[in-house]
């Protein structure tokens, strides 16, 4: 090997990747070309593996036809996607019924155990399916009203102070501007044995209207 070196036949180079061995036998010349054997192969034609760094480290750019076909991936896995997502967004808006029809209301209130007053005024009920469904409503109607509802209910929780965040509202005026808000939460078992939580949040609009918010859920 130093008799290479001293030749100038022999040199250090950074290898990256594999070849097979090669060995020379032969009086080695102070000067002049060595007779090396032909390689086994020709290195013509592209490599094998085209994003391999060169010898500086940068790495090879894909051939053209390579770079097409990776674009058409990522445009149908992209356009896939999209499929996806929106799928899941029109089963999420058929999983929730929304209105004031006799039969939803009764629904919520069989699900909820619960009563309502004859004069209260449903402004809106929404259902949530699911493995458990959950049930909110939007009821207006007055003071005497809503003792009745309660105790009519078997809703025996006091009522504390509540927030705007306490339940989410779904109809009814903002909570936020509200002068006063009430809540409470009990739960009761369903006549499927579920154990089913029963929020309340009242908004004490003024003097002779309360907006009522219930929640019914089971966890």
């Amino acid at each position: 090997m130093g008799g290479l070196h001293t030749a100038g036949y022999a040199k250090e180079f950074n290898m990256f990747g594999t070849s097979s061995v090669q060995h020379y036998e032969g009086v080695v010349p102070t000067n002049g070309a060595i007779d090396f054997p032909d390689p086994p192969d020709s290195r013509k034609g592209d490599r094998t593996d085209p994003t391999r760094p060169d010898d500086s480290g940068t790495p090879r750019a894909l051939p053209v036809a390579l770079r097409g076909v990776l674009v058409c991936m990522l445009l149908l896995v992209a356009l896939t996607g999209m499929g996806c997502a929106e799928s899941v967004d029109r089963a999420a808006e058929a999983d929730t019924e929304t209105g004031t029809g006799l039969e939803l209301i009764r629904e919520a209130t069989e699900y909820g155990g619960w009563t309502l007053p004859a004069s209260g005024k449903v402004l809106l009920v929404m259902k949530e399916a699911g493995r458990e469904p959950r049930f909110r409503l939007a009821v207006e109607m007055t003071p005497p009203d809503l003792v009745w509802m309660l105790q009519n209910s078997g809703y025996s929780t006091p009522l504390g102070p509540g927030h705007a965040l306490s339940i989410s509202t779904i109809a009814g005026p903002d909570p936020n501007s509200s002068p006063k808000l009430l809540y409470a939460r009990d739960n009761i078992t369903s006549p499927s044995g579920n154990l089913v939580f029963r929020k309340v949040l009242v908004d004490e609009r003024d003097a002779q209207t309360r907006i009522v918010h219930l929640e019914f859920l089971n966890i």
